[in-house]
């Protein structure tokens, strides 16, 4: 399955609705920045670049809050 988060936008993935892994897919020509946070942890920013993935793992089934900061969609793959 894939989530879609629009650009600027922020996701709240619920507790047990990720097991282990997410993906993110910048599909797109641009660069920036992407936010997300494991339940209570601090947060994690990224530098994502073009046609680029970044693998969050270590999720165990917590809340994950992502926000994406490119000016386009980014893919949330699970």
């Amino acid at each position: 399955m894939e989530t879609r988060i629009g650009a600027g936008a922020t996701y709240v993935f619920p507790a047990g609705a990720l097991d282990e892994q997410v993906r993110l897919e910048n599909r797109h020509n641009v660069a920036g920045q992407v936010t997300y946070r494991i339940a209570a942890q601090p947060a994690v920013n990224i530098q994502i670049q073009p046609n680029q993935e970044n693998t969050i793992n270590q999720i165990r089934a917590q809340s994950l809050t992502i926000t994406n900061g490119l000016p386009n969609s980014l893919y949330a793959v699970y």
